[in-house]
């Protein structure tokens, strides 16, 4: 069972997503659409074979620090600059990613292993949670006579917060002792370790539930 949560989870998740989103998922403008298309059809593909690798024997840190985070980051960002039209809250979407880009190509020409790049990971949760908040403080702003639960930016947005904001925590706990396993390797510490690599995995699948449901019943309020 833990096996499949820490391996299987989450490209099954990231199809979730994807379906949702080719299915379900409209705010009128086809660019956005078309960024979460990309987004989750290339997670789902490349977790996908992430897990096949690891079932397998095979490490598959590279796909997560050289594959996935750099096209999330660009992906994601570019993402909530579609949604978010105020010209000052842009500008820091921009950035913020502009942030994760220098952060990454560091990593890049200074790392000294490939063990997975945990702080990565958890700058873009954390940027990914501000963008959030982004969002909502336009909408805050912007009062429409139309309630906000009425738009799929809502849920979708609204499962980030359910995903990245606890994967953040995480992402930082298994920085630290990772660090600490290096100096001191231990049985019980690998054992945190795993534990914690299935957390994040299954904050992504109950918000890729979350976001699935919204968008349906925000298509059978339309209809009834």
């Amino acid at each position: 069972m833990f096996s499949f949560i820490t391996d299987s989870i989450e490209p099954a998740s990231y199809l979730i997503y994807f379906l949702t989103v080719l299915l379900y998922y409209s705010n009128g403008s086809i660019t956005t659409k078309t960024l979460l298309i990309l987004l989750y059809s290339f997670s789902a593909i490349t977790m996908g074979y992430s897990s096949y690798l690891v079932q397998n024997g095979y490490a598959n840190t590279f796909l997560y620090n050289f594959c996935l985070l750099p096209a999330s980051t660009l992906l994601i960002s570019g993402y909530f600059y579609s949604i978010i039209t105020n010209s000052r809250l842009r500008k820091t979407t921009i950035a913020i990613f502009i942030l994760n880009l220098l952060f990454f190509l560091y990593y890049l020409f200074s790392r000294k292993n490939n063990y997975f790049n945990s702080i990565g990971f958890a700058m873009l949760s954390l940027s990914i949670v501000i963008y959030a908040f982004l969002f909502f403080q336009q909408k805050i702003q912007n009062i429409s006579e139309k309630p906000i639960y009425d738009f799929a930016d809502f849920w979708l947005v609204g499962g980030y917060l359910i995903s990245y904001s606890g994967s953040f925590l995480v992402f930082l706990t298994y920085y630290y002792l990772t660090q600490k396993y290096f100096t001191s390797p231990s049985e019980n510490l690998q054992q945190q370790l795993t534990l914690l690599w299935g957390i994040p995995n299954i904050l992504l699948f109950i918000s890729s539930l979350f976001t699935l449901t919204g968008l349906i019943w925000i298509r059978w309020r339309k209809r009834y």
